[in-house]
């Protein structure tokens, strides 16, 4: 039972009593003491929030430190650190690449993950580079004969973890490093080891990590999704499945329940991340998209966008089974036609959702996706990459402006730019950031900078 206020002063009066020599100051601590006790004892002992209403909001849950993956440590390209005010940064270094690629840059621990393809466009080329000085630690280099279009250069970003690297190549070679050495721990071959099936433009989807679990996608009928022990790569499971699609799967908590978030070629859900089992499974209403673009969590929210379909916000389903509706209890809560595009991956920033289509568009979840703000510029009518920080975006354009706007109130302000040195071809490849490091991947060249 919480003391009362006249509880604390009868107790007060006693101690006075006890004490008649007692001065002024002492007396005046024991007065704020029991101020501080009344006020502050009812929320030291007030009860918790429900754990059921805390438990159903969806939280997406960081696999590794760093920009250690995709899009950061929970694929939603949040990060901390980004300059509040523009100023030249600082390059560090800049290394030579024998070919141009896709594959989003790892950085964590120091260490920075890009991939490549050798001068004779044969083998797949992943560098591991010192962070501060870009000198190669080790690479790790494979044969892989593909003629893919868009280049046939690893699509996936590749994992760091705290003692290992995962690697994927287009053609769907696997591998775990050691993270000292680089040496090969084991590999695997997602179609012929697998039993997977290699998609159209290679295998993208990055693995995710799960406990002692590492997750692909190999897109098989009977290996759709893979587990493998992370320290052996012996199969843990496997479930059944379509082939799967180009976007990476967020990993994700809700009712307690961790769930791959993410898509194969013909629909979106989740599955289990314990064993594969799906949750749930929507299909978009035009059926004609590639999936490349990462999905987007708003809250309870599920953010998609495509080429075909637009901008689409739709009410995340409880986890079950799925019913003879393929869309049961998935609920659409508005569609915009202000994004649809088909790579660029969407962010969010303050209570707006942010994407790159023919100019930068701000969109407002909270009323059906109303157009806020579109910022034109002619860098941004391609690709690009954002990384986000509160209400800052730190823009890499497929031609090498480098961009760092925020938002206020709901408009876009550029606060500065800067122009990578001239290279032939386009940027492709997704930057990254962690402790005021940025990567940049050009066409045939690594950048390091420092704020």
């Amino acid at each position: 039972m919480l003391p009362s206020l006249v509880q604390i002063g009868y107790r007060y009066n006693q101690l006075r009593s006890v004490n008649l020599y007692a001065t002024s100051l002492q007396r005046s601590l024991l007065v704020c003491f029991a101020l501080f006790l009344s006020s502050s004892l009812p929320l030291l002992f007030a009860p918790c929030c429900n754990a059921e209403e805390t438990d159903s909001q969806p939280k997406l849950v960081s696999i590794s430190e760093g920009w250690s993956k995709w899009r950061g440590a929970k694929g939603d390209a949040q990060v901390v650190g980004l300059p509040k005010i523009w100023s030249q940064p600082e390059r560090l270094w800049r290394i030579p690449l024998d070919s141009n690629g896709v594959g989003g840059v790892a950085l964590s621990q120091e260490i920075v993950m890009v991939s490549s393809r050798d001068i004779q466009d044969r083998e797949d080329v992943f560098l591991a580079l010192d962070a501060q000085s870009g000198v190669e630690l080790f690479r790790h280099q494979y044969a892989s004969p593909l003629t893919l279009d868009y280049g046939n250069s690893p699509r996936a970003t590749p994992l760091i973890l705290e003692n290992q690297i995962i690697t994927l190549g287009a053609g769907g070679e696997l591998t775990a490093l050691e993270l000292e050495s680089g040496k090969p721990i084991w590999s695997k071959r997602l179609v012929k080891d697998l039993g997977g099936k290699m998609p159209a433009w290679g295998y993208s989807a990055s693995p995710i990590v799960h406990e002692d679990t590492l997750i692909v996608q190999a897109g098989g009928p009977n290996a759709a999704l893979v587990g493998l022990k992370l320290e052996t790569g012996e199969i843990v499971w496997r479930t059944s499945g379509r082939q799967g699609a180009y976007s990476s799967s967020l990993l994700m908590e809700r009712n307690g329940i961790l769930q791959l978030l993410g898509c194969d070629d013909k629909s979106y859900g989740a599955w289990s991340a314990a064993d594969g089992k799906r949750l749930w499974e929507l299909k978009l209403p035009i059926d004609r998209d590639f999936n490349v673009p990462s999905p987007l969590v708003i809250r309870d929210q599920l953010f998609i966008v495509s080429e075909n379909n637009g901008a689409l916000l739709y009410e995340l389903p409880a986890n079950a089974e799925k019913s003879n509706d393929e869309s049961a209890g998935i609920k659409l809560i508005a569609q915009s036609d202000a994004l649809s595009h088909d790579a660029n991956s969407p962010v969010a920033i303050k209570n707006y959702i942010a994407s790159v289509h023919e100019g930068l568009v701000l969109l407002d979840p909270n009323k059906k996706l109303e157009t806020v703000d579109q910022w034109d510029d002619p860098s941004l009518h391609s690709y690009a990459s954002i990384i986000v920080d509160d209400d800052r975006m730190l823009i890499t354009c497929i031609d090498g402006t480098v961009i760092l706007l925020t938002v206020l109130d709901g408009k876009i302000q550029e606060l500065g730019r800067m122009k990578c040195e001239e290279s032939k071809g386009d940027i492709l490849a997704h930057s990254a950031f962690d402790a005021g490091i940025f990567i940049v991947r050009g066409p045939l060249w690594v950048d390091a900078y420092r704020w």
